[in-house]
């Protein structure tokens, strides 16, 4: 849906103002005001997600198909769930597949009150606040050294913490102090952006 994508995207201290179709199917032309560079970006629907990145099926383009979106690419730093919609762009061709290096949440149109008609005009999704932190303990560690247990004080919740999560000299440890940012997976409640808790 070339017509509903916004006007403008953030990105860093600048924009993308939209330019117009773009060569590639299903993709619509930005341009970088600041550097006057051009990226493509496509509607896309997250169809799985994981600790690091998630994937997405690109709406128009069979080529494309699924691309990688790793979190940290993602304004504003918000977490996807599957079934979100995410604005992919720049995307570039990596060993393992399509990687968006840019991503936007975004709110696709749709019918106001059940009635036909025009769709409402989608709208960018603001950053959502800072998470709340959460404190706990690592109480227990796999021996592989690749996941641990993280005891949340106050309420006896346990995280599944995986060493990649672990941040700021953080350290996978029995009866390490760290602060975290709670999540629910597939597996259940996890930690992430863990550390040291002073």
């Amino acid at each position: 849906m070339k017509d509903s994508m916004p006007n403008a995207l953030p990105n860093g201290k600048g924009i993308l103002s939209k330019a117009g179709a773009a060569p590639e199917p299903g993709g619509t032309r930005y341009l970088d005001m600041a550097t006057g560079n051009h990226t493509t970006v496509f509607e896309a629907l997250v169809i799985t997600t994981g600790a690091r990145f998630s994937m997405v099926a690109v709406k128009g383009n069979q080529v494309l198909n699924k691309v990688r979106v790793d979190h940290d690419a993602v304004f504003g730093g918000e977490r996807v769930a599957v079934g979100d919609t995410l604005l992919a762009g720049a995307i570039t061709m990596a060993e393992p597949g399509p990687l968006a290096t840019k991503a936007w949440p975004f709110r696709a149109p749709d019918s106001r009150n059940g009635q036909q008609g025009a769709p409402q005009r989608p709208t960018f999704v603001p950053p959502p606040p800072r998470p709340v932190r959460h404190v706990g303990t690592v109480t227990r560690v796999h021996p592989s050294g690749k996941f641990a247990e993280v005891l949340e004080d106050g309420t006896g919740h346990r995280f599944f913490a995986h060493h990649t999560t672990f941040v700021n000299s953080a350290k996978m440890m029995t009866g390490f102090r760290v602060c975290f940012t709670p999540a629910k997976t597939e597996r259940g409640l996890a930690a992430l952006d863990i550390r040291p808790h002073n």
